[in-house]
């Protein structure tokens, strides 16, 4: 296998683990071999590997089912990552800061008319909605790891680039860009 397969093999390993656990909530090494098929000791390298990264945590001991030591739980940790969600519709912007259980920390939701606005004011809508959220949540924005934002229309992810939008018109700047640009976040743009 080249190196470049082991890594996919490793990174696709990691992701059934890390959503294995996400989706339990609280887990042992042991029921995440057998959940992801995976070997104790394959497990037990990838959950140190994501222990040492922050993104999950051991949490308390659960007694054995038989004889043996107790086991140990695994959680993810709610504070490794957190992100800034917007919608943007016709009438209202809505805004949401989770962590990184999606545990909402701070919401907000503003009427207003963006379709009749320029592309450069529902950027600062956004940059203004966002950062108040960030706030709300007692963060700063350097612990914001990304800003998701949601909008009508044919949009291609990949480039963050609207080709058809009822918000504003085509030839306008970029809203990912402009948001990316006032806020210094990774930013997506999606429907």
């Amino acid at each position: 296998m080249t190196v470049a397969g082991r890594e996919l093999t490793r990174a696709v390993n990691q992701f059934n683990i890390l959503n294995e656990i996400r989706k339990s909530g609280s887990i042992s090494r042991v029921e995440l071999a057998e959940r992801t098929n995976q070997s104790r000791s394959s497990v037990t390298n990838i959950t140190a590997a994501l222990i040492k990264k922050g993104l999950i945590l051991e949490k308390e001991t659960k007694p054995a089912k038989t004889r043996g030591r107790r086991r140990i739980m695994l959680a993810m940790n709610p504070g490794a990552a957190h992100v800034a969600g917007v919608k943007v519709s016709a009438h209202q912007v809505s805004f949401a800061v989770t962590d990184f259980q999606a545990n909402i920390l701070s919401f907000l939701a503003v009427p207003v008319r963006t379709s009749e606005r320029p592309v450069e004011f529902l950027a600062d809508v956004i940059e203004e909605g966002v950062r108040h959220c960030v706030r709300q949540a007692k963060l700063e924005m350097t612990d914001i790891s990304g800003v998701g934002v949601s909008i009508p229309g044919f949009v291609d992810a990949a480039t963050g680039t609207a080709y058809w939008t009822p918000l504003y018109k085509k030839g306008d700047a970029p809203l990912r860009d402009l948001i990316h640009e006032r806020l210094g976040a990774p930013t997506c743009l999606e429907n």
